[in-house]
C-alpha cells in the first residue's frame, strides 16, 4: 500500500469512528483540523457509507482547514457547538511575520499541525483558529514569534470573516483535457503540460494526475506544483470552430 492510500485508509478510520460514537454514545465527536485534500476524501466516504447528520466547519465562511463534525441523531449540526477557538497574535507593525513565522512557533510549544486552522495574516497581526483544548496553551506560552515580541488575546468567533481571494484567467483551449487546461493555468506549451503530468506535478481534485486524457468539468480543483492552485469555473462556452473558452481561479 503507497503512503498516499495509507493515510487515505487511515482518514477513513478516523471518519467512520466519530460516525460510530456519535451514533452509539448519543454525542457530538469531532476531527481534527483537515486540510482540503483530507476534507474532499472525508466528504467522498461520507457520500460512500451515506452517513448523515455532519457538518465541516472551520470557525467562519470561507475556511480552507475544517473540522468535521458528527452528531447524534436527536441533534441538530450546529457551528456554535464545534471546540473552535479564534486568536489573535499582535505585534509592532514594522515587523513582516509569514504564515511559516506563526506557526513554527506555535508547533515550537508542541502543538501539532492539525490542532490549528487558517491564519488570517494583516499588518501587525495575525488571527488564527485552533482547537478549544490548545487555546491556553498559547494564550499563556507564546510570548514571542521569532525574535519578535507579540500578545495574544481571545478573539469573538462570530466577528471573523475570511474572504477567499482569487485571480481570474480566461482562455480558449481545444478541449477540456487536463494536458490543455494545464497550458493554460501554468502558461506553459502542450507538450510541457504533458511533461509536467507525465512528471507527477499535477493533481486534479487531490490525487496525482495519471493521463493527460483526463475530461475535467467544473469545481475540479487543479494544483499545479510549483505554479498554483486552480478551480474550474462554470463559465464555459464553446466556439463556431469547437473550441473551449473557460474561465479558471487561481487561489491567491
Amino acid at each position: 500500500m503507497t503512503e498516499a492510500n495509507q493515510e487515505k485508509a487511515l482518514l477513513e478510520a478516523k471518519v467512520e469512528d466519530i460516525f460510530t460514537i456519535a451514533r452509539e454514545k448519543n454525542y457530538p465527536k469531532y476531527t481534527s483540523f483537515l486540510n482540503e485534500s483530507q476534507v474532499y476524501f472525508a466528504q467522498a466516504y461520507i457520500q460512500k457509507r451515506h452517513y448523515a447528520n455532519y457538518l465541516f466547519y472551520g470557525g467562519c465562511k470561507n475556511n480552507r482547514r475544517l473540522m468535521l463534525g458528527a452528531f447524534p441523531d436527536y441533534m441538530q449540526p450546529d457551528r456554535e457547538d464545534f471546540p473552535i477557538v479564534s486568536l489573535k497574535i499582535q505585534h509592532p507593525s514594522h515587523y513582516e511575520l509569514s504564515h511559516r513565522d506563526f506557526l513554527g512557533s506555535i508547533m515550537g510549544l508542541n502543538i501539532k499541525r492539525e490542532a490549528v486552522g487558517d491564519m488570517i495574516l494583516q499588518p501587525g497581526e495575525c488571527s488564527l483558529f485552533v482547537r478549544d483544548s490548545i487555546a491556553p496553551v498559547i494564550l499563556q506560552e507564546l510570548c514571542k514569534v521569532g525574535r519578535v515580541g507579540v500578545s495574544v488575546s481571545q478573539e469573538d468567533l462570530s466577528q471573523m470573516e475570511l474572504v477567499e481571494s482569487f485571480q481570474e484567467r480566461a482562455g480558449t483551449v481545444s478541449s477540456m483535457r487536463l494536458d490543455a487546461v494545464v497550458a493554460l493555468a501554468a502558461r506553459v506549451s502542450r507538450e510541457k503540460a504533458v511533461s509536467l503530468i507525465q512528471s507527477g506535478m499535477v493533481m486534479v481534485n487531490y490525487l496525482v494526475a495519471q493521463s493527460n486524457h483526463v475530461a475535467l468539468k467544473p469545481a475540479d480543483i487543479l494544483t499545479i506544483r510549483g505554479v498554483g492552485k486552480f478551480c474550474i469555473t462554470d463559465e464555459i462556452s464553446q466556439t463556431k470552430k469547437g473550441r473551449f473558452h473557460i474561465t479558471i481561479n487561481q487561489y491567491t
